[in-house]
């Protein structure tokens, strides 16, 4: 149940700094009254931004859920690198869902930088959705940039190397392996899906514009 409760934790961490330093209401109201295509009313702009809210309240059940979920995974991929290395045998899924738990705080923690920044510099609500801090996004202008690329340039952060490295170091002392072994571990199952991951988005892009 240990798992359970430090998801609990990331989530509401990250409930209460989005309360705290984000102002929804006003981000969403800016973005639609500058919005030149949409001939909307206020009273529908207003229907509009109260949905969002209203659903917005139940964002920590929504974090929670989607963090069990890709733990979930993660756990499936390292146990299937496991697999492929023979290294399985005695492993637990749980023992995996635990380490994926635990390296989950890299993203939390990408999450709070996201959002103290967001708050800092008044971002508006598109550059919120696209903002991904210390990833390649941000070396570049977005509005030069095809959207087939955002994506990808989003997904090359410092924050996903600190997270498999993270993932390498926990699989090494929990299972005792190598450095070696367990990078390979890690590369070969996590690092291969993350690429599929990518092309699949970029391909899904495509298809849509």
């Amino acid at each position: 149940m240990k798992p359970f409760f430090i998801l609990s934790g990331y989530s509401f961490a990250l409930y209460i700094a989005t309360l705290l330093l984000i102002d929804f209401e006003g981000m969403l109201l800016n973005e639609v009254l500058n919005d030149d295509v949409l001939e909307l009313s206020f009273k529908e702009i207003q229907a509009t931004i109260d949905k969002v809210l209203f659903w917005n309240r139940f964002s920590v059940l929504f974090a929670f859920l989607m963090f069990v979920v890709k733990c979930f995974l993660v756990a499936i991929l390292l146990y299937a690198g496991l697999f492929f290395a023979d290294r399985y045998k005695e492993v637990r899924l749980g023992t995996l869902f635990g380490i994926a738990v635990y390296a989950e705080v890299v993203f939390v923690i990408a999450g709070l930088v996201k959002l103290v920044y967001v708050s800092a510099y008044g971002l508006s609500y598109q550059e919120f959705v696209t903002f991904y801090p210390l990833s390649m996004t941000n070396l570049f202008d977005l509005e030069n940039i095809h959207p087939v690329f955002s994506y990808p340039l989003q997904l090359v952060n410092l924050f996903e190397l600190a997270y498999v490295f993270v993932l390498v170091y926990l699989v090494k002392e929990e299972l005792e392996l190598s450095m070696l072994k367990s990078s390979h571990i890690v590369l070969g199952s996590y690092g291969t899906a993350l690429f599929c991951w990518g092309v699949f988005i970029v391909f899904i892009t495509l298809n849509m514009s």
